[in-house]
């Protein structure tokens, strides 16, 4: 997967849908098994149940991007968070602090 393309779409996809930038992607299930065995090879700090819950305050991909840039990324500035102004405070801090490195 490159950065700023668009994963091609297949017949056989499931009802998931990725919203970035006013676009969707529909990845096929084999995609996204493709990522789920990719995540799990990833040490996290808590178990994955529902992706798309479990990812959704930030804290998962900050662990992500830590695993493989330990030095970009600081899992202190990150914390559980249920709330939406939470959780939009931790994927700024990763925006801002972080994916501007790499």
């Amino acid at each position: 997967m490159g950065s700023g393309g668009l994963l091609p779409v297949f017949p056989n996809v499931i009802d998931l849908r990725i919203q970035k930038m006013g676009s969707t992607i529909i990845l096929s299930d084999e995609q996204l098994q493709a990522i789920y065995t990719w995540v799990d090879e990833v040490p996290l700090s808590r178990a994955k149940r529902n992706i798309t819950r479990d990812f959704s305050d930030g804290v998962l991909m900050a662990e992500v991007l830590h695993h493989y840039f330990p030095k970009t990324v600081d899992i202190k500035n990150y914390s559980n968070a249920n709330s939406v102004r939470q959780k939009l405070y931790n994927w700024q801090t990763l925006n801002n602090k972080v994916c501007v490195f790499i």
